[in-house]
């Protein structure tokens, strides 16, 4: 055997063995999370070992308070659909027809578990690896030697750099048949309102990319401004009220940038505060609420500002090694606060101040101690209010100076965490539904619940996240 032939053979062996260790990897990790940390409820060193950078993993009683699903809550059966076979029509697939009826077959039963099984591989095989971030820092490293800011889109996952150093995503246009769906629905669900005397609003959250500032290097690879002004003119002209907080920052004139952060999606604490104030003088003008002015005003409440202390979710994909930590602004109010926050699927019941209830000032404070780590896999800052996309939170104010007895249902995406939380500063009741979530009728709550106005809080994005085959939805009002 010649020395080509010896080098060869033992780089194919280095390889194969290589695999085969990814490959075992894998099935620990599976096992692991799977049977020893879910099912037996073990967690010690091995555990967190070969869980560390699994950010549904925590170190007490074997996971973060808020990181996993505690209580089973069966939506459907508490709200139930009035017309199953309209609802199921509307779902589109012969399998969520099966599955309305009770009588899913065999085969799709045998087909979604198939499902189940390859999505857990695939998230195991990438985003889990044992080695993956590690692998991810080492590409990134050698990125930023290089000067590469675009990188590649599969659908749209990518990650853009701006000029002014800003991450952002790729997002395409959505198709006009799309946007006509997404306001069929909403039409079909003012109309469902209006039978019932209760108002819709309708608000739109800007992207991180500024419509009059837009600092792209590639100016067709970030479609959000497009989509939202095309679905929020569609919109108006069906006679639906709607708020667009890019024109209010506009008029406002504020720092569009300063309002986002660097290496997130969202925009800011400050911006949720911003935006209540914005709502709460749009809804005493034409909704015949009373909010008090002063309980939007910056001065009446604390900011903290902690250095280095956030790292979002594009700069979590990037990793350290290509983003840095981005400073965050604690908001807390001055004013005394009494609220109780209930969210059913974490079996969670806060009652107190602000910092007691509504946001989690421990959790918050935690993040002091991370490692870099951590920061890759742990509980971000903008997620330490305590309901964060959950399918249900019900604040309730005990003492508001004004609005007693008003009840608001927002219907929100995650840039109504703050916004909510603000917002219920002087208003008795506010319920917070993320519609992906809540399996159940949301007209059916509606009519249980029978709040004084109905507002919806969706991103610009959110518009590209239509699926009107799944529970996935955003824009799904049934």
């Amino acid at each position: 055997m010649s020395r080509e032939e010896k080098v060869e053979k033992c780089c194919a062996s280095i390889l194969v063995a290589a695999i085969g260790l990814i490959f075992l990897s894998i099935c620990v990790r599976l096992v692991v999370k799977n049977v020893v940390y879910e099912k037996m409820g073990i967690y010690n060193e091995f555990v967190h070992f070969w869980l560390r950078n699994d950010g549904s993993v925590g170190e007490e009683n074997g996971a973060e308070e808020d990181a996993t699903v505690l209580v089973e809550v069966d939506w459907e059966a508490l709200y139930p659909f009035t017309d199953t076979q309209a609802e199921s029509r509307i779902r589109g697939t012969e399998a969520e027809t099966e599955k309305n009826a009770g009588k899913k077959s065999v085969i799709s039963k045998y087909a979604a578990t198939m499902e189940n099984i390859k999505q857990r591989i695939d998230i195991y095989s990438n985003e889990l690896l044992l080695i993956q971030q590690d692998a991810v820092a080492i590409d990134e490293t050698y990125k930023k030697l290089g000067g590469w800011n675009l990188y590649s889109a599969q659908g749209e996952d990518g990650i853009i750099f701006m000029k002014n150093g800003y991450l952002t995503k790729v997002i395409n246009e959505v198709a006009e048949q799309d946007i006509e769906e997404i306001v069929a629905s909403l039409r079909d669900f003012q109309e469902f309102l209006d039978e019932k005397n209760i108002p819709l609003l309708y608000t739109q959250a800007g992207t991180k990319v500024c419509p009059w500032d837009r600092k792209l290097f590639d100016e067709s690879a970030e479609r959000s401004n497009e989509n939202g002004d095309k679905l929020l003119a569609r919109l108006n002209a069906c006679g639906i009220e709607t708020v667009d907080f890019r024109e209010e920052m506009k008029q406002a004139g504020l720092d569009w940038y300063q309002y986002y952060y660097i290496t997130d999606h969202h925009w800011t604490s400050n911006a949720g505060l911003w935006a209540a104030g914005i709502i709460s003088q749009k809804l005493n003008a034409e909704y015949g609420f009373d909010f008090d002015e002063k309980y939007y005003d910056t001065d009446a409440y604390e900011v903290t500002t902690y250095e280095n202390y956030f790292l979002g979710s594009w700069g979590r994909r990037l990793t350290l090694a290509r983003a840095e930590l981005e400073d965050y602004n604690l908001i807390v109010p001055r004013f005394q606060t009494d609220f109780t926050i209930q969210i059913p699927t974490r079996g969670l019941e806060r009652t107190g101040s602000y910092t007691d209830s509504v946001f989690e000032l421990d959790a918050f404070e935690k993040i002091a101690s991370y490692s870099d780590m951590d920061y890759l896999n742990q509980r971000p800052a903008y997620e330490c209010t305590a309901a964060h996309n959950d399918a249900l939170a019900t604040i309730v104010n005990h003492n508001p100076e004004n609005n007693q007895g008003k009840k608001i249902l927002i219907l929100s995406d995650s840039f109504g965490h703050y916004f909510s939380t603000f917002l219920a500063c002087d208003v008795e009741y506010v319920d917070v539904v993320h519609l992906p979530a809540f399996t159940g009728s949301i007209r059916t709550y509606i009519e249980e619940t029978d709040p004084d106005l109905v507002l919806i809080i969706y991103s610009n994005p959110q518009i590209s996240a239509i699926d009107w085959k799944s529970h996935s939805d955003p824009y799904d009002f049934r």
